[in-house]
């Protein structure tokens, strides 16, 4: 059945084209049936604003000109994540392309953006050799029954054989239902997520480094909380990974 399946999907995926030709979602330009999987042409996913080193040693925001250790947010605020790294720049193109994949129910985005988050890793050399297990950051139930995923998720299924990381969807717990963050500000970022996530497993999170995947890092109040978290229960390490990053 499985082979069956292996040899059909081509001619099905051949023949949606012919019916309903597939778009680049940016230029609408269309897309070349040899690659039935995608949404973005590579003219398109070449131009999105990578994140390029140097990096704040904290947040992983580019540290801009000189011998910059921590940039100014950091200098502000104590995270309880020990360092973060992002792929793209938060600007416009990538704020609509993640807005889709959110809430447009575009869950196809999640293949290239999961190679950006790859080759992030490699063309920056992220010092992530010691990492036993990747965690996505959780949803809280009645969330993924509006959404009906978990974007963050999605992402760390795919990006963990990669790694060659175990990925963990069940160590962590969303317990509180959240406002939506993008329209929160700065402190409101920070006590809404006061206390919202607790640990289901802690036996597999004790001593071990770990690697947090999300979609965005703002304020950094999500990932700061989620390493509180960890930490307290052990943790010995906790380190950030997202798509994008707001400068």
């Amino acid at each position: 059945m499985a082979m069956t399946l292996h040899r059909v999907r081509p001619w099905i995926h051949g023949l949606l084209d012919l019916i309903y030709p597939r778009e680049c979602l940016l230029c609408r330009r269309l897309l070349p049936p040899a690659e039935p999987t995608e949404f973005l042409c590579t003219h398109c996913l070449a131009g999105l604003t990578r994140n390029h080193p140097p990096f704040c040693r904290r947040c992983g925001r580019p540290a801009g000109p000189g011998n910059v250790i921590v940039c100014r947010h950091c200098a502000r605020h104590r995270f309880a994540f020990d360092r973060c790294w992002s792929a793209l720049i938060y600007d416009d193109t990538t704020r609509h392309l993640i807005h889709l994949f959110k809430y447009g129910r575009c869950t196809a985005l999640r293949r290239p953006f999961a190679r950006l988050l790859t080759d992030l890793v490699r063309r920056a050399a992220l010092p992530i050799a010691d990492v036993d297990l990747l965690i996505p950051v959780p949803l809280h139930p009645a969330r993924f029954r509006e959404r009906g995923f978990n974007q963050s998720e999605l992402l760390a299924r795919l990006i963990a054989p990669q790694l060659r990381v175990q990925c963990s969807t069940n160590s962590l717990k969303r317990r509180h239902y959240t406002p939506n963050q993008a329209r929160a500000n700065s402190k409101q970022r920070w006590t809404n997520l006061q206390g919202t996530f607790t640990i289901r497993q802690s036996q597999q999170v004790k001593n071990k480094t770990i690697l947090i995947v999300d979609d965005v890092l703002t304020t950094g109040a999500t990932l700061s909380e989620v390493s509180a978290t960890l930490k307290s229960a052990g943790a010995r390490a906790v380190y950030g990974l997202t798509l994008a990053i707001a400068v």
